[in-house]
């Protein structure tokens, strides 16, 4: 702030100053793209000795699926072993990522067998470990493909489940020529429908579900069941409920009240009586209405997904307004048509009563065909009185599409879907929700518990040790607001109401996490999450409504996946109570738990700040996982672990980006309340100074560099900083109110030599508070290839640098 313009890459001469560094790799001539830590030197492997179920092709999915529940599935020799034109059921993928086409897999990259099994032999189950075997095939002569740095034989593993249904990157290989077996081990996320996606071709190194920039690949994906005991009906993925097919209304539903409800998967490509459309239980229509289309998935028209959800985040509720959000895949050619130059028609309809099935015409949109991929579409409107269980409908298709009502298919290329759900009518309480399960009243466990102690890096509540169990004792959190010691206890900027003692207002009293096996907490393993909260117990402070509960929600979160991710939520009396939820330990050896509870109408997210009564409070722990390596890889991505070398978050290996993580959160300095771990994180000593708090002014929240087109950070190659800062929320009462903040980017082409050239210098208003995101593109320059970028930022005097 104010006086930080006047300055060098580390001159500071104001009171709110941060400065943080980010060391990482570049491809500089001296380090092969194979040498990664985190794509391991592949070995031959047999076939397991387990027996295995053999996938059969699932016209459903258009991919090999072992349908039923196995010790190990695997594709045989036969459904996957060509590609391109020659595979059968080519392209063998459940979205629509594409081989490429050519001759016989014989003289071109192939992927020729995938297997998963269980590591224990036992049938796969959600938390279990399993072994991701594929063998493919590479030409043996050398000279259709020249081996070097910038075009290898690259083998990448992807993975999916019903439950979080987005591709999520496992590992790589390289490879020589020849015919190979690779493994990997991947820990069965939730989720009871599964897949594997295995890409095996010839070119640079790109990360990503479909990299279709080779021009010699494969892509083969297979489909598995998993026991998820945990899976309650209805699924709820971070707050919003799943459907499920219904039979009685031969339609995706979802069966009770929520702020929303999505399809999901459900209705993935188009049904009809003709073409490739392959939509599971087609035609998901309550009335029958029937798909028509000639066409084929992923290149004519299909709608992909539906979800129905309130505009303020509250209970879908007659009377307020809705918004029906929907992906539809367009024509990628129509020129071959009998009628070429028509455009592609959407329809949206609406019935209060999905018993009834009379429908009601909400819009209608058109657009140009021919450019292929996604669409969104949104609409929004207001819920009618009707029945509790109502349905939106939307038709989709070319040409005639225009002139059609409800379920006239005029055209050869048409799909049509509906979606069921619920609506808070008056005779559905809220706190029925199927997911929010019934509290119960629980002693704390007789396990021998850790108690934490307030960490100031975190400003949390903390058991920095492995453990058993961990908890908050009576002392750290008991209160609320200003009442409670170190508050707010959070590990963002999330914070209390604030007011009297929790005597007299909503509270969180104690939290405690323990392993459901009473052995040391590990990745994998199952806890039990414990939360005892006070409500006044004086009815008349708080009338109970449909509009107005005490409610309780916990979040989850780790190092491994530093966002919040919704548990569960419950409800409860006045009066003092123990809750309890059970959650299975992700990816991560930093974990924290967060619990809110409140008085007010139901809202999901991770900082209710809406109620007038809440109180947030988070409790962290150390959690075994034995699959991190160093570098730590997440999607395809290095983080950053603080080197003490540099003094500074390093990636220690060259890959297409460098996340600091959380590792540079808050300010250092040597006073103020910024708890910045390992500051001040530069390479050269250069300090923070800031005699403000933590979440109220100025900060670095986290640095990232990426290259610009995906491939290896390289030696004259474009490259992205993205930083976030946080902004100050006040400066009324600086001695200088009326300045901006500045901020300077910088780089050092060596880190070692620590000499830091000028990128870009940026200002803006203060005043808002919050998160920003800053952008900068540059150069990558000669010099070494451990490289290092830097972000000043302050206020006022900030701006001379």
């Amino acid at each position: 702030y104010a006086e930080s313009r006047y300055m060098g890459p580390c001159d500071r001469m104001d009171k709110y100053f941060d400065v943080d560094d980010l060391v990482f790799e570049v491809d500089h001539g001296s380090i092969p793209k194979p040498s990664l830590q985190y794509m391991y030197t592949p070995h031959v492997l047999s076939p397991s000795p387990v027996t295995e179920t053999v996938a059969k092709y699932d016209r459903k999915f258009s991919v090999p699926r072992c349908a039923d529940y196995s010790v190990a599935c695997n594709t045989g020799f036969d459904l996957i072993w060509n590609v391109g034109d020659e595979e059968p059921n080519f392209p063998n993928s459940i979205d629509t990522c594409s081989d490429s086409t050519g001759p016989t897999a014989h003289k071109f990259e192939s992927v020729r067998y995938i297997s998963v099994r269980s590591t224990k032999d036992t049938i796969m189950t959600v938390g279990d470990w399993i072994s991701i075997i594929a063998r493919v095939y590479s030409p043996n002569d050398k000279s259709l493909r020249p081996m070097s740095e910038d075009n290898q034989f690259i083998l990448h593993f992807y993975y999916t489940s019903d439950f979080e249904p987005r591709w999520k990157y496992i590992a790589s290989r390289f490879r020589k020529p020849g015919d190979s077996w690779f493994e990997v081990k991947h820990m069965l996320p939730k989720g009871s429908l599964h897949a594997v996606r295995v890409i095996y071709g010839y070119g640079r190194f790109l990360v990503g579900p479909c990299v279709k920039s080779w021009e010699y690949y494969d892509v083969d994906d297979l489909m598995f069941a998993v026991v998820d005991s945990s899976l309650t009906f209805p699924l709820v993925v971070e707050g919003e409920l799943l459907a499920v097919y219904d039979s009685e209304f031969t339609a995706p539903r979802c069966i009770d009240v929520g702020p929303s409800c999505d399809s999901s998967l459900l209705i993935v490509g188009v049904g009809g009586t003709v073409g490739e459309g392959t939509e599971s239980n087609a035609p998901n229509t309550i009335d029958g209405c029937e798909d028509y289309s000639i066409g084929k998935r992923g290149h004519d028209e299909s709608i992909q997904s539906m979800k129905v959800a309130s505009v303020d985040g509250a209970f879908l509720s007659v009377g307020e307004k809705a918004r029906i959000e929907a992906y539809v895949f367009k024509a990628k050619d129509t020129s071959s048509r009998s009628n070429p130059n028509e455009k592609e028609y959407a329809h949206f309809w609406y019935a209060p009563d999905a018993k009834s099935k009379d429908w009601s015409h909400l819009r209608s949109t058109s657009f140009d065909p021919g450019s292929g991929g996604l669409m969104r579409l949104n609409l929004n409107f207001t819920l009618q009185p009707g029945d509790s269980t109502q349905a939106v409908r939307l038709t989709y298709g070319y040409a005639e599409s225009r002139y059609m009502g409800p379920c006239d298919r005029m055209d050869k290329y048409f799909d049509v879907d509906d979606l069921v759900f619920e609506v808070d009518h008056g005779s559905i309480p809220k706190p029925s929700l199927q997911y929010m399960y019934t509290p119960h009243v629980l002693s704390p466990s007789p396990v021998t518990e850790t108690v934490a102690k307030y960490d100031r890096k975190f400003s949390v509540p903390r058991c920095a040790d492995y453990s058993v169990a961990c908890n908050t004792g009576f002392d750290l959190i008991w209160n609320v607001g200003d009442e409670e010691p170190n508050f707010p206890n959070s590990i963002d900027t999330c914070s209390d109401s604030t007011g009297p003692t929790a005597h007299k207002f909503e509270s969180v009293r104690y939290i405690s996490v323990r392993s459901t096996k009473d052995t040391i907490m590990t990745v994998g393993d199952w806890i039990s999450i414990i939360a005892r909260v006070y409500s006044p117990n004086d009815k008349s402070l708080r009338p109970m409504s449909e509009d107005n509960q005490f409610i309780l929600h916990f979040y989850y979160t780790s190092d491994f996946e530093p966002r919040w991710k919704y548990i569960a939520s419950r409800f409860r009396k006045p009066g003092d109570s123990w809750f309890e939820v059970k959650h299975m330990l992700p990816k991560g050896s930093l974990h924290a738990v967060r619990v809110i509870y409140g008085y007010g109408r139901f809202l999901v997210g991770p900082c209710v700040k809406s109620w007038e009564y809440y109180d947030v409070d988070d409790l962290m722990f150390a959690v075994v996982d034995s699959s991190l390596t160093f570098p730590l890889v997440v999607e395809g991505e290095l983080l950053a672990v603080y080197d003490s070398e540099f003094t500074a978050p390093r990636c220690i290996d060259v890959g297409p980006s460098c996340d600091s993580s959380l590792l540079i959160v808050g300010v250092g300095g040597t006073v103020g309340e910024g708890t910045e771990s390992n500051a001040p994180n530069t390479i050269d000593g250069c300090e923070d100074y800031s005699i403000g708090k933590r979440g109220h002014d100025e900060s670095i929240q986290s640095m990232k560099v990426a290259s610009v087109d995906g491939a290896f950070l390289s030696v004259g190659e474009k490259a992205r900083i993205e930083a976030y800062v946080f902004k100050a929320k006040d400066t009324s009462s600086r001695s200088n109110p009326n300045e901006k903040e500045y901020a300077h980017f910088w780089y050092a082409p060596d880190a070692k030599s620590k000499d830091w050239s000028h990128l870009r210098s940026t200002s803006f208003d203060p005043g808002s508070g919050g998160l920003m995101r800053l952008n900068l593109n540059f150069t990558l320059q000669p010099g070494d290839s451990t490289q290092a970028v830097r972000l000043t930022y302050g206020y006022a005097e900030s701006r001379y640098m």
